[in-house]
């Protein structure tokens, strides 16, 4: 190509990746539609979001996020990411953990195999020897008494014929003398040999085979190695949830005491005064997700527990009554003073069920359960959150939160909210 025809071209601006419309990729993203939270090109607006209300420039949006929050959502997004690589990355390095496991176990069950064939192969054949020289034996001996018992009846055959030798040279003998002894003679030894007590032995030879020899032949394996999998998805498995920081809220003159979520995904929480004596600035407050105090609840006295029923929202004024929550089965409600949660029967016998406690849990406090009635725990002295399993198993143990107050969990286990140091709401997406 000459420099000539370089001159005649088109002169086209670069953009990198990120700045080029995946759908029309020689186009320039240039615009932003809000209701799909979507980049796109001029071409697109004309197609795809043609009927969307919301359509801004891309320099309009990116303004805004710059404005919003003090640029705080693109830390928010950075840490929203990086708790998932780590999560990521600690999955990866348990499976391969997992897989090393079970290449040591096969190795394990190999080697055990292999003796454990060696020694029942040994043992066999150590009973075959056995088996062959007891009949070994057996055949000599009964051998040595066939034997014994032929050469008797060789004599009896050799007095028989010397007998029946004696009487036909003696039949034809002309002397009266001579046929008289050998007669008699004969006849007394035929009578001596007749009387002799000769055997005929038999011996049969029979084999038992043993049962084992048949259920090894009917054998269509040795053992069956079973593989049990389970899957956990990485975003629910408790043992990996992590916190996400998305807004704080310092509650100025106010002790926070307890709250709950409500059914609409808002927060109501109980306030005293930090001067008690001001009765009527006890308070309850209403937060949006965002931890924004939306309203206001007033003339309630020392306000505590919080709970909503269908479309009521009761609050508790009555000063002996704390920490306690319900599962699908069990009330469970938590000791400050022997540090420990305890689940009753709800059935009305009251039976105790279980006991939790750890030397990681002091001062059990605010409780909450989530969808799976799976039970959060704040340890106030212990400055963690423990997460108990319906069954009273901890899969869990948040740590380095400050002297909590309560962590309150929407039923998606999506989201909470986080009370310490009864000034400060926290308000955590949960990944």
């Amino acid at each position: 190509m000459s420099l000539g025809e370089t001159s005649r071209m088109d002169v086209l601006p670069f953009h990198s990746k990120e700045e080029v419309c995946t759908k029309h990729q020689e186009r320039p993203i240039e615009l932003f539609c809000q209701d799909h939270e979507e980049p796109c090109c001029t071409m697109c607006v004309s197609t795809k979001h043609r009927k969307c209300e919301t359509v801004e420039p891309i320099e309009k949006t990116a303004t805004k996020l710059k404005q919003y929050f003090e640029g705080k959502e693109f830390d928010l997004l950075l840490e929203r990411v990086e708790i998932l690589e780590d999560k990521l990355m600690r999955t990866k390095t348990e499976q391969e953990m997992c897989v090393r496991q079970m290449e040591n176990t096969s190795d394990r069950i190999s080697e055990e195999t292999e003796r454990s064939f060696k020694e029942v192969i040994h043992h066999l054949q150590s009973l075959k020897n056995q088996f062959l020289t007891n009949m070994s034996k057996g055949v000599k001996k009964r051998k040595e008494s066939y034997e014994k018992n032929i050469n008797s009846l060789l004599d009896g055959i050799h007095c028989a014929q010397f007998i029946k030798n004696k009487l036909e040279k003696s039949t034809g003998s002309k002397s009266a003398v001579e046929l008289t002894v050998v007669y008699f003679s004969g006849k007394k030894c035929f009578d001596r040999l007749k009387k002799y007590d000769f055997q005929q032995l038999q011996t049969i030879m029979e084999e038992k085979k043993p049962d084992i020899f048949k259920d090894i032949m009917d054998l269509t394996g040795v053992t069956d190695v079973k593989f049990l999998e389970k899957t956990n998805s990485v975003n629910t498995d408790m043992k990996k949830l992590q916190l996400c920081l998305i807004s704080e809220l310092s509650m100025k003159q106010k002790f926070i005491r307890d709250g709950t979520i409500l059914s609409s995904g808002e927060f109501i929480l109980s306030t005293r005064d930090t001067n008690r004596y001001g009765k009527d600035n006890d308070e309850c407050f209403i937060l949006n997700n965002c931890g924004e105090i939306t309203k206001r609840i007033k003339s309630i006295s020392k306000p505590f527990g919080i709970t909503e029923n269908e479309n009521d929202i009761t609050i508790n004024i009555q000063p002996s009554v704390k920490h306690i929550i319900s599962t699908s089965s069990h009330i469970v409600y938590s000791n400050r003073k022997t540090n420990e949660v305890v689940a009753i029967n709800s059935h009305g016998t009251c039976t105790t069920v279980w006991r939790y406690s750890s030397p990681g849990l002091l001062s059990p406090c605010g409780l909450s359960v989530d969808g799976d009635d799976n039970i959060y725990v704040a340890g106030k002295e212990s400055d963690n959150v423990h997460v108990l399993t319906k069954d009273g198993r901890c899969v869990h143990v948040f740590e380095n939160i400050t002297r909590p107050d309560f962590m309150k969990v929407d039923k998606e286990r999506k989201l909470c909210f986080v009370g310490s140091m009864r000034k400060y709401v926290r308000v955590y997406e949960m990944l």
